[in-house]
């Protein structure tokens, strides 16, 4: 199963939204806080004075609306829960370690720091983890949100920390740096970092067609390595200058957001946050019945399936009774099933097939699916054999038609189906002619090998199916 992640108690999630804990406030913002197995996205406050918390509920507002205006966000907004926790701290701002060796110092929570030039802020990541043990530990997607005006930002593991500065939109850089926290991409810029590149799921050192990991997403006119030229400015290729390095590294496209701000992801980097979104979140919400043994079900029994679309809704829905595929959909009625087996499995398949995604192993992880065990065994023996001795039908073949004798007078038209002893249905109609206490139906091109059949009556009375068994000779 792609979605590991534990279910906690809804009591859990009710106690924690009242708020106040040890330190800080906890608020929900967006999504819908009921439902426990959505991906939780967290903000939290550093460098605000408690005279500051509006200005921090401002400035979360401002991001969230902007990161679910963009791709693939606005799409999947539906997979969200959005919290902020307010924690004060005594001063506003973050420490700043000067080139100079000299420090103006900031005392706030979680100890922002600056250092020397660098854009890169630094924090205690321990007191964020308590702080988030504390309040919702289920989170999926965190950020730092700093309040300080100079450019910075950084992701320390799963911890994306920026600051509100006044020299870019922070938004912009709050998907960069949840780029890197949440969705495993990486830096796509070059620079003087010395840290050595790897192999990612948005840069290569690879230029064998083949061999490049994004493959699917390059047409085969477009040249690889990629020039850098207007010709092949927003088509996915190869093109050289990535993960801090010049030459030998290759990212998929000119522009990302992944290597500067003001861009938007390309189609590779929204590729791995709808894989990553839907390794935390399953696109069924709820099925019905919720019970997925089911014992001598009724033929008007309806199985359901509600999920969590996004938008567009790029959902399908396949059901599947032992394996062959049975209907399509959100709903299936058990009538329509095979009774020549005693138990058997319903199974729901739901599969997202949005054209955001290619890469055959991102696609695998968007899907889920959802069984019912359905049994038409009692413990004083199978129903179908109550019901044959209990009504006496027959059912013979001759010349390609089907009789079947047995019905009371006052019967309804019936519709019949005919499985083989695999459960396959070879026939399925209704009776064309009414006979005294029976019914006759011609089977149009059928030739029927001998052997073993299951022939089930919908219609006759009482008003449930019934099964038969015919055997038809060599």
């Amino acid at each position: 199963m792609p979605f590991p992640r534990p279910l906690l108690p809804v009591l859990t999630f009710l106690w924690l939204s009242t708020g106040l804990l040890a330190d800080g406030m906890l608020s929900h913002i967006r999504g819908n806080e009921d439902d426990t197995h959505l991906l939780n996205m967290v903000i939290i406050a550093e460098g605000y004075t408690q005279s500051e918390e509006q200005l921090f509920a401002d400035n979360v507002t401002h991001i969230v609306s902007a990161v679910f205006d963009s791709v693939p966000y606005k799409h999947y907004s539906a997979f969200f829960n959005v919290w902020k926790i307010f924690v004060p701290s005594n001063e506003s701002g973050a420490t700043h370690v000067l080139p100079d060796g000299t420090t103006e110092a900031r005392d706030t929570y979680f100890g922002a720091t600056y250092y020397s030039s660098s854009r890169v802020i630094n924090i205690d990541k321990a007191t964020v983890y308590d702080i988030l043990a504390e309040h919702i530990p289920d989170y999926d997607l965190i950020c730092v949100l700093v309040n300080d005006k100079d450019y910075g930002g950084a992701a320390h593991g799963d911890i994306a920390v920026l600051s509100m500065n006044i020299s870019n939109d922070p938004s912009m850089v709050y998907l960069h740096e949840t780029g890197h926290a949440f969705a495993g991409l990486a830096d796509e810029y070059e620079s003087a970092y010395s840290m050595s590149p790897r192999e990612m799921y948005n840069v290569t050192a690879k230029t064998a067609r083949n061999e490049i990991s994004w493959r699917v997403w390059i047409l085969d006119e477009t040249p690889v390595p990629t020039p850098e030229a207007t010709d092949y400015i927003s088509v996915v290729g190869l093109f050289e200058g990535a993960m801090y390095q010049e030459t030998g590294w290759y990212r998929p496209m000119l522009y990302c957001q992944m290597r500067s701000n003001y861009r938007r992801f390309c189609p590779v980097c929204i590729e791995a946050h709808i894989k990553q979104i839907y390794r935390h979140v399953s696109p069924v919400k709820r099925i019905q019945p919720d019970i997925t043994t089911l014992e001598n079900p009724p033929d008007t029994t309806t199985l359901s399936v509600v999920t969590r679309a996004p938008e567009p809704n790029t959902l399908t829905i396949t059901w599947y009774c032992d394996g062959r595929e049975a209907g399509s959909g959100s709903k299936l009625q058990l009538s329509g099933l095979s009774p020549a087996t005693e138990e058997y499995v319903v199974k729901a398949v739901v599969r997202d097939t949005t054209a955001m995604v290619r890469n055959p192993a991102a696609r695998e992880v968007l899907a889920d699916s959802v069984s019912w065990r359905v049994k038409i065994t009692t413990g004083t023996g199978a129903p179908v054999r109550r019901r044959i001795a209990e009504q006496e039908l027959s059912a013979t073949l001759h010349n390609g038609a089907l009789l079947i004798r047995g019905l009371q007078r006052d019967a309804d038209a019936v519709r019949i189906a005919v499985y083989n002893a695999r459960g396959t249905c070879v026939f399925r109609g209704t009776a064309v002619e009414r006979l005294r206490q029976s019914a006759l139906t011609t089977i149009p091109g059928m030739n029927m090998s001998g052997g073993l059949y299951f022939v089930t009556v919908y219609g006759a009375a009482p008003p449930v199916r019934s099964v038969v068994k015919m055997v038809v000779a060599e």
